[in-house]
């Protein structure tokens, strides 16, 4: 039975109720400072993660807690790991990612490791210590051969990232098999790397990079035209806003925004919500993939709300500067 779409969307029905809403989301951003937050997730499912934590609550901790509660979640209910394990594949890729870093700068890098990603993190740490990677998965693999081949010639921490975030991104798709279901999650990757690739070209713009440079920047899996990015990178922003590949991926206002304002903050945030739009239309099928990787992306991107919330409490960013950043709830 709980290898079943009906079994898994039961449960996920009965979890969606306890979502953050738009009210208590409000609240949030209401709230004087990042403590304050905190106590305003009191009446939330996040309560247990606070009660457990006292006063020494790290925000991002409690979020890894309820990140890794969710993937326990998936694998209870999921009758395709292969499908809900890709949203999970990221967490792993930031663990290689600070692992490899650490390395570098002698670890002093002090960010978080995760433990809602599919490969434990000491096998991880062990395969990056040692340099060896041939326990890891293929897509891994090659990035971080590649990762340190780079870096015995000059340690970039950004051409690094774009390494790992290309392996990613080809391991999701080597993942990915046929069928309904996994069309459907191939074509929530395939638009989210198209999207990717044009804040990375809004971002070889600005830097004045050249069609090389961009072109090797670029996500695998997207289904823009090679011939796209010559022709983009050339051309005014007012026109790109206007370009059919940019409407086709719903960007076009945050292109604009980009144009007035030089931030990318609105782009961004109508990434996360063209991905969203497109689960939140398929979530009424009671006998499919679509409800429960909705509510995964919809915990996700709970996630992301809260995290930029308290960034922004902590940095004592104005309101309105918040706003640009913040997503919608999926209820």
């Amino acid at each position: 039975m709980a290898n079943s779409y009906a079994y898994a969307v039961a449960r996920i029905r009965v979890l969606e109720t306890r979502l953050l809403t738009r009210e208590q989301v409000e609240r949030l951003i209401e709230a004087d400072s990042p403590d304050e937050v905190l106590r305003r997730l009191g009446d939330s499912r996040y309560a247990s993660y606070i009660a457990e934590a006292g006063e020494s609550l790290d925000f991002e901790a409690m979020l890894d807690k309820e990140a890794l509660a969710l993937r326990r979640l998936m694998g209870e209910i999921t009758p395709d790991p292969v499908l809900t394990d890709a949203f999970f594949l990221p967490y792993d890729y930031h663990n290689v990612k600070v692992y490899v870093k650490r390395q570098g700068a002698g670890g002093e890098v002090a960010d978080l490791i995760s433990l809602a990603g599919t490969i434990p993190p000491a096998k991880l740490k062990e395969a990056v210590s040692n340099h060896d990677y041939s326990g890891l998965p293929p897509a891994m693999r090659g990035g971080l051969q590649a990762v340190d081949e780079q870096t015995s010639m000059a340690v970039d921490p950004q051409r690094t990232d774009t390494i790992l975030d290309q392996a990613l991104y080809a391991q999701i798709f080597d993942s990915l098999g046929q069928g309904s279901a996994h069309d459907f999650v191939r074509d929530l990757f395939v638009k989210e790397a198209d999207r990717i690739n044009l804040r990375t070209l809004l971002r070889a713009k600005r830097d004045e990079s050249d069609l090389k440079v961009l072109t090797d920047s670029l996500l695998p899996g997207g289904t823009i035209e090679p011939s796209f990015w010559a022709k983009a990178l050339d051309m005014p922003l007012e026109l790109l806003a206007e370009e059919p590949t940019v409407k086709r991926l719903s960007m076009d206002e945050g292109v604009r925004f980009y144009e007035k304002t030089g931030r990318m903050t609105v782009f961004e945030r109508l990434m996360d919500m063209a991905q969203m739009e497109k689960v939140r239309a398929a979530r009424h099928n009671p006998f499919g993939i679509e409800p429960v990787i909705g509510y995964l992306l919809a915990v996700e991107n709970e996630l992301k709300l809260i995290r930029l919330i308290m960034v922004a409490k902590t940095n004592h960013i104005p309101e309105d500067k918040l706003r640009e950043r913040l997503r919608d709830v999926y209820a």
